[in-house]
C-alpha cells in the first residue's frame, strides 16, 4: 500500500470518527459507525471531480520544421512529398 493510500485512508477514517461522534446530535442520521463510514464514503465520492475521458484525439503539429519540408514549402503537395524525404531519409539513417 503506498503512502498516497495509506493517508487518503487515514483522512477518510479520520473523517468517518468526527461524524460518528456527532451522532447525539438531533436530526443525526448516524446511528452506528458503518452508517458514519458510509456517509464519509458518500461525501469523498461527492467532493471527487467528475472523470472527463477524451472522446477524441488532438494532433498537434510541431512548432519547427525540418530542413526537407522547408525547402519543399512552395512546391505542389509538399507535405506529402516531404513526409516522404523524411521517411527516406531516416530508413537510410543519414
Amino acid at each position: 500500500m503506498t503512502q498516497t493510500r495509506r493517508t487518503f485512508l487515514r483522512e477518510l477514517m479520520d473523517l468517518a470518527w468526527r461524524i460518528f461522534r456527532q451522532r447525539h446530535i438531533p436530526g443525526c442520521n448516524v446511528r452506528t459507525f458503518a452508517d458514519a463510514m458510509r456517509n464519509a464514503w458518500s461525501w469523498v465520492k461527492r467532493q471527487a471531480a467528475p472523470v472527463v475521458k477524451a472522446t477524441r484525439h488532438l494532433r498537434l503539429n510541431t512548432m519547427l520544421q525540418s530542413p526537407i519540408r522547408r525547402s519543399l514549402g512552395s512546391q505542389a503537395y509538399a507535405g506529402r512529398r516531404a513526409w516522404e524525404a523524411g521517411r527516406l531519409t531516416t530508413s537510410i539513417g543519414v
